[in-house]
């Protein structure tokens, strides 16, 4: 995923405190530095971390307009979107 991703022109930066594998890609050192200044991110393993990630301070981080592409069904989408609102007020 993160190589064709890269392929189509995407900056990709990984995080997992549990695979050194970096897929060609830039690593974080932490979660805060992977969101810093992107678009979007992707949660594609299912480490209990991700699912208690603390999306005010995620978007905080992020661009406009931030996405997530939850691959493992961890981010409650109500609450993601509730969330969101409050933090464009």
């Amino acid at each position: 995923m993160v190589r064709q991703l890269m392929k189509l022109g995407a900056e990709i930066v990984v995080y997992d405190p549990y695979c050194e594998e970096n897929f060609g890609a830039k690593k974080a050192v932490d979660i805060m530095g992977a969101v810093k200044r992107a678009d979007c991110i992707m949660i594609v393993t299912g480490h209990k971390m991700f699912k208690e990630l603390k999306l005010e301070k995620i978007k905080a981080l992020m661009n406009k307009n931030p996405a997530i592409v939850d691959g493992r069904r961890l981010v409650n989408p109500v609450k993601a979107k509730i969330k969101a609102s409050y933090m464009l007020e």
